[in-house]
């Protein structure tokens, strides 16, 4: 199968990609690293990689951004980050990617 992974450097994509690279094709996508750098709060970032990829199996997202800390001390900016990052972030993949998922493929967002 061909999957993005995207997200794919950091510390759960790494381990996602080294899971699934040895019965895949994988492509890696990071924000600064990887087969491919994407800006998820972009769209046309996403929509230039998924035309530059083609067809795929499948997505794979453990991107986002979002500072860490209990749900009291975060700041308005702390849930503003996170939304755009993690929330609409990922529902970009999930709006732009279907069109490039083949018939009973999958997108698996984090």
């Amino acid at each position: 199968m061909k999957i993005v992974v995207v997200g794919g450097t950091g510390t759960i994509g790494t381990a996602v990609v080294s899971l699934l690279k040895t019965d895949h094709d994988i492509i890696t996508v990071g924000k600064t690293n990887g087969d491919y750098q994407i800006d998820i709060e972009d769209k046309a970032s996403i929509k230039n990689l998924l035309k530059e990829i083609g067809e795929i199996d499948g997505i794979i997202s453990t991107s986002g951004n979002g500072n860490l800390g209990s749900f009291l001390s975060q700041s308005d900016e702390d849930i503003d980050l996170a939304i755009n990052s993690k929330l609409k972030g990922q529902m970009n993949l999930i709006r732009l990617g279907i069109h490039s998922v083949k018939k009973n493929g999958f997108i698996i967002i984090t």
